[in-house]
C-alpha cells in the first residue's frame, strides 16, 4: 500500500506545533488511518485533502518566518551559520527510519 507512512515513521506528518504538546495534523483531526494488510501491526497514516492544505500553508508560513529571520543577518552571518548548520547536520546520526 502506498502514499503513506506506517505510524512509527510519521513523525514530519504529526510534527508538534511550537510550545503545543499535540501533532499538528491529529490535533485538527486532519489524518486517515488504515491497517497494514500486509502487515497486521502497521498502520498507516495519510494526511487528509484538507490536512495536505494545511501543511502546505503551515510549511509557507514556516519559510516566510525563516526568511524574515535570515534577512537580518549579514552575509558573514549567513556563511557562518551556513558552516555551524553543516557541521551540526554532519555530527548527527543519520536516523535508519526505524524506531
Amino acid at each position: 500500500m502506498g502514499g503513506g507512512l506506517v505510524e512509527h515513521d510519521d513523525r514530519w506528518l504529526l510534527e508538534q506545533q511550537p510550545g503545543d504538546g499535540e501533532p499538528l495534523l491529529l490535533a485538527a483531526r486532519q489524518v486517515e488511518r488504515s491497517a497494514d494488510p500486509a502487515d497486521r501491526r502497521a498502520t498507516w497514516v495519510r494526511p487528509t485533502s484538507s490536512g495536505e492544505a494545511l501543511l502546505e500553508a503551515v510549511t509557507v508560513q514556516r519559510r516566510a518566518a525563516t526568511t524574515s529571520l535570515l534577512d537580518r543577518l549579514s552575509p558573514d552571518e549567513r556563511a557562518q551559520l551556513a558552516h555551524l548548520l553543516r557541521v551540526l547536520a554532519e555530527a548527527e546520526p543519520r536516523s535508519t527510519g526505524t524506531v
